[in-house]
């Protein structure tokens, strides 16, 4: 069982979102977190992620400092301010992502990498030739994290492909960031791929959000 994680990234993993109700908007790491502690009480977690920074910013900015925690587990969620920015060049977030999972790779961590959800789809302000555009370069993204998660035997985790990451009702006003209710949902996803990719026993999930299951 592990013990210490590690969390990299950008506003994704950190938790950027509005309440819903009276659910607090918190990280999907803090409920993961939480959860993973009823299976191992000493578990632990760090959340380096920050909003707003591209993949060589948070190579730059938290790997470093990951690596120096020792983590036995650590996620990596990064591609998408590459694309809103409009810096997105394949080649060098190829190469990026890559160094980083071998560096991570090489303390001998087990790796959760996330692809990039379908941002372009739930943005009502963008006019459909550049919504079409975006897709195209999250695909180019979700290709290459998918390719390298391979190569670096990591769980990888699809968001592009999970219904609940078009659904309006998980989205902050902004219609980027999930909200509350998103992040318990990503949480549980997260739990179970964890525990399903890596073949690990566990006790079925069991966490809801306010308003119903997450299954």
């Amino acid at each position: 069982m592990w013990k210490r994680f590690t969390a990299i990234g950008d506003s994704f993993t950190e938790g950027k979102g509005d309440d819903v109700g009276e659910l607090q908007c918190i990280s999907w790491v803090e409920h993961f977190a939480e959860r993973m502690r009823h299976e191992e009480p000493a578990f632990k977690s760090v959340n380096l992620a920050q909003g707003g920074l591209i993949t060589r910013e948070i190579m730059e900015q938290q790997l470093e400092r990951a690596l120096s925690l020792k983590p036995d587990l650590v996620s990596i969620i990064t591609g998408g301010n590459d694309i809103m920015k409009g810096v997105w060049n394949e080649g060098e977030f190829r190469k990026l992502l890559g160094d980083m999972l071998s560096a991570i790779r090489s303390q001998g961590a087990v790796i959760i990498v996330g692809n990039i959800a379908d941002f372009a789809l739930t943005i009502p302000v963008l006019k459909m030739p550049k919504k079409i555009e975006l897709q195209r370069l999250i695909r180019d993204a979700n290709s290459v994290i998918a390719e390298l998660a391979r190569q670096h035997n990591a769980v990888h985790l699809d968001f592009w492909s999970r219904p609940d990451s078009r659904d309006l009702a998980h989205f902050s006003a902004d219609f980027i960031h999930p909200n509350a209710a998103g992040y318990v949902n990503i949480a549980e996803y997260v739990y179970r791929e964890l525990f399903r990719q890596t073949g690990a026993p566990s006790p079925q999930a069991g966490m809801k959000a306010e308003g119903g299951s997450l299954s």
